[in-house]
């Protein structure tokens, strides 16, 4: 797998880091949706715009002082340079690409953690911040320099 892969409609986005919590998921993944005209194999190629159909909602955390768990709602916050072509592709759009998995990530907390006190204690942290990374569904070998 190349970093300069094309991103395809189907490929897996995987959840990697979360700072000053944990995810109560072994490894969160999510699949990105593409809306290019073209397509490779029948799925569509992602182009800019189409990291915002990646939404992994009700995903269980806690932190080391919160110990009964809350949700969160995981979102790409942005993408790394190497994730985006340096060329417009279609639709006045550039294509979107693998990369090196230096995705920025945004965890909002949709049900707090609580602390387990009398009276019970919630997380105040409105989001929490991490990494994520692309990986081709199949790796087809398609690469361009864009």
């Amino acid at each position: 797998m190349s970093k300069n892969s094309l991103l395809l409609s189907g490929d897996q986005f995987f959840f990697d880091s979360i700072q000053g919590a944990n995810l109560l998921i072994p490894k969160a993944l999510f699949f990105i949706t593409g809306s290019g005209n073209s397509d490779v194999l029948k799925r569509k190629i992602c182009v800019e715009g189409d990291e915002s159909s990646v939404v992994l909602p009700g995903i269980p955390y806690n932190t080391s002082t919160h110990s009964i768990p809350g949700v969160l709602i995981c979102k790409i916050k942005s993408l790394a340079d190497d994730n985006i072509s340096k060329k417009t592709f279609e639709l006045n759009k550039k294509a979107l690409m693998v990369g090196d998995g230096n995705v920025e990530v945004e965890y909002i907390v949709a049900v707090p953690a609580i602390q387990p006190n009398t009276p019970p204690v919630p997380d105040i942290k409105p989001f929490y911040s991490g990494k994520g990374s692309f990986k081709p569904l199949i790796d087809m070998g398609i690469e361009l320099d864009i």
